[in-house]
């Protein structure tokens, strides 16, 4: 199940959306292939369309787990809080413009002015009765880096007091969930106590463009960014759901991005980069958690025991060959990187045998090196089917 309580007690099972414009409220409600929504607190972006508490409430009420987006490492011209004589007279929290959105301004974000100002946006989030907030830009600390040796750390401190002073204010089970930014665990400034500290207080991590990768705003090609998914595997490690969004749109690369998703046990959402239209989730997982320790998926050949390991695993089929019509003539089973390169083929040790074979793989190559430390992938071949495990070495 999820981690933190509040998305413990959702249905299971069901996947999350993701859009910033345009949400109508009893579109939400009337959707139930998802159960996180990520949305503006505003249905304009400006104080005139903030939502009310009765709105947030109808669709929390659906069986929605509803998280505000919220910005703090770049403040936005159209929100409440901007003043137009910032422009020509900057306070020394503002940065430059982003260009490629230039509405928006870099913050710095360990300012208190700036953090002040995120505590006012807070107070309305809580008030309308949101159950978490969405946080954008906790990568900034990237390009402050050489003006503030310590932007990483900082982050790290400014996420733990949105999560305090959100509890500070009646609101002790408000999910906090990042967005991107999942390498400052690993940040050469973070000591192994703040990244524990950074763990402990984020309730799951999303995650864009992992997959799908180019210079196109949609539809780019399967191109996994293999640095960040070894990364990401810390924190389903560390029992934090993995929220995945992709900005496709066709047929034949969604069908990618779902399998690829149910192999890494993220979350799935696809939709494109202006977030202004609601699409469906993506149920079929028995949970997040569950996925990430069964990675077999619910009608897999085998079982990976365990699926986290430091030295290898036993591949423990779940029925018996020649008994059932679940498995036939086996073609081929054996270890793969995610780029898709053979480390170890074990097929030798399932020809002809009969009953529910358990297979060990001793973690090494067939060179009979140890593997590096990430994400491989167990996977079986029959004549008629075939399963796929998804397993982690740590180091």
């Amino acid at each position: 199940m999820f981690p933190c309580a509040l998305l413990a007690d959702l249905p299971d099972p069901c996947g999350w959306a993701y859009q910033l414009q345009n949400t109508v409220p009893q579109q939400v409600v009337a959707n139930p292939t998802f159960n996180v929504k990520v949305t503006d607190y505003s249905s304009t972006g400006g104080e005139g369309g903030e939502y009310t508490p009765q709105q947030v409430l109808d669709m929390k009420q659906s069986g929605k787990s509803l998280l505000a987006y919220l910005s703090i490492g770049e403040a936005e011209t159209y929100r409440f809080y901007w003043q137009p004589g910032w422009i020509g007279n900057p306070p020394a929290w503002l940065g430059p413009f982003n260009p490629n959105f230039p509405d928006n301004f870099k913050v710095r974000y360990w300012m208190p002015e700036w953090q002040d100002i995120i505590f006012l946006y807070l107070d309305r989030i809580l008030a309308q009765g949101f159950d978490g907030v969405y946080l954008d830009l906790v990568d900034s600390y990237l390009f402050w880096d050489s003006e503030n040796p310590d932007s990483d750390n900082d982050m790290i401190a400014f996420v733990d007091t949105i999560a305090g002073y959100a509890a500070a204010n009646g609101a002790p089970d408000f999910v906090i969930v990042p967005q991107n930014g999942e390498f400052i665990t690993v940040s050469p400034g973070v000591t192994a106590t703040e990244a524990d500290n950074y763990y402990s207080t984020i309730d799951a991590i999303g995650v864009e463009s992992v997959f799908f990768r180019g210079g196109a705003s949609v539809n780019n090609p399967y191109n996994p960014e293999t640095v960040r998914i070894t990364q990401l595997d810390e924190y389903l490690i560390r029992g934090k759901p993995v929220f995945s969004c992709e900005y496709i749109t066709d047929d034949s690369l969604i069908a990618i991005y779902l399998d690829t998703a149910d192999a890494y046990a993220y979350v799935p959402y696809h939709s494109t980069q202006d977030l202004d239209s609601l699409r469906d989730g993506q149920c079929g997982f028995t949970s997040v958690a569950a996925a990430a320790s069964m990675p077999g998926g619910r009608d897999a050949a085998f079982r990976l025991e365990p699926s986290i390991t430091r030295s290898g695993t036993t591949i423990a089929f779940t029925s018996d060959f020649g008994k059932t019509d679940e498995h036939r003539e086996t073609r081929s089973l054996g270890v793969y990187s995610v780029t898709g390169r053979l480390v170890r083929d074990l097929t030798a040790r399932v020809e002809g045998v009969s009953g529910a074979p358990r297979i060990v793989w001793d973690g090494r190559d067939r060179s009979g090196r140890g593997v590096a430390a990430g994400t491989y992938f167990v996977r079986w071949a029959g004549n008629e089917r075939s399963s796929t495990g998804r397993l982690v070495v740590v180091r």
